[in-house]
This record gives C-alpha cells, sequence and structure tokens, in this order.
C-alpha cells in the first residue's frame, strides 16, 4: 500500500491529498454501511433460529435423532449470528483528542497525510473484521437452513408414526329424545 510520508523527494500536490482524502473517507464510510448491513442480517438470524427452537419444540413432544440435530443446528446458527453481531467494533478515524493534540499547529498538507495514513489502516483493520463478521455470516445461514430442513423431516417422521383415530362401527346410532 503506497504511504504518504514526509521524506519523499516530491511532496505530494494538495489537491491530490484531497483527493485521497476524500476517497478514502468515502470507502470507510461505505465499509461502515456494509458492516452495518451484515449486523443486521445476524440479528434476523439469531430470531429465525430461537423461533425454529420454540416451534420445533412445541411440535414435536418426543426425541428423535432429526430432532436432536435440529436444536444443535439452531444452536449453532444462533451463536455465530451473535459472534457475526458482536465480533468487533468498526474503527473510525481520526480520534478528535489525537487530532487536536499532534496536529494543531501542522500545515494543510501534513494534516491530510496523516489522515489518509491513519484512515488507510482503519479501513485495512476493518475489512478483517468484515471478513469474519461474513464467514459467521454465512456459518448461521447454513446451519439454519440444516437446522429448518431437519425441523420438517422431524416433523414428517413424526407424523407418519401417529396411530390414526379409531373409525366408527359404521352404524349411526340415533339417539330418541
Amino acid at each position: 500500500m503506497l504511504r504518504v510520508t514526509d521524506d519523499s523527494t516530491k511532496a505530494p500536490e494538495l489537491e491530490t491529498l484531497e483527493l485521497m482524502n476524500n476517497e478514502i473517507s468515502g470507502r470507510l464510510s461505505r465499509q461502515s454501511a456494509a458492516l452495518s448491513q451484515i449486523d443486521t442480517k445476524a440479528a434476523i438470524l439469531g430470531g429465525l433460529a430461537v423461533a425454529g427452537t420454540q416451534f420445533l419444540a412445541s411440535k414435536t413432544p418426543d426425541s428423535t435423532a432429526l430432532q436432536v440435530w435440529a436444536f444443535v443446528l439452531f444452536g449453532i446458527a444462533f451463536v455465530t449470528a451473535v459472534l457475526t453481531y458482536s465480533l468487533a467494533r468498526f474503527i473510525d478515524v481520526p480520534y478528535p483528542d489525537k487530532l487536536i493534540d499532534d496536529y494543531v499547529f501542522k500545515t494543510k498538507t501534513e494534516i491530510l497525510s496523516a489522515l489518509i495514513t491513519t484512515r488507510a489502516d482503519a479501513f485495512e483493520k476493518n475489512a478483517g473484521t468484515g471478513r469474519r463478521k461474513v464467514t459467521f455470516w454465512w456459518v448461521s445461514v447454513g446451519a439454519l437452513a440444516l437446522a429448518i430442513l431437519l425441523s420438517v423431516l422431524a416433523m414428517v417422521h413424526h407424523g407418519s408414526h401417529e396411530q390414526p383415530d379409531p373409525k366408527p362401527s359404521g352404524r349411526a346410532v340415533v339417539e330418541r329424545q
């Protein structure tokens, strides 16, 4: 990655630095929005896993292997959804106190150079966080899909073993009043 430093032989143009700073700031904003959308989707997946667990528990009273595996997968879906949501916080720069303390007497070029470098580093760290969040989200989606499939199979399996109600003998009994 290109780093803007003061020790280069030719100082970058101020307009170039402003352009780079604006581009990286925009990318950080888009990255933050994307990570926020992943968090929202993870919260929905966690809620679906809880609802699926409750539904399955209320529909099939006896434990079968299918039901047990479905409960395990619902649990995995819930845990990975929580890990997706709370894995790490988004790094946003610059910190105002550092900006004031370190750059109040610097030139605009020096400040923009420092901002570009700091924002580029934050973008890279946030990208790693984003990749981990996406991985956990996909694990949650897969576990939830399998849990739903096994739940349906467990309910169908449970329904096929129910005994039918005894049928009447065929003669209707009429009561006289």
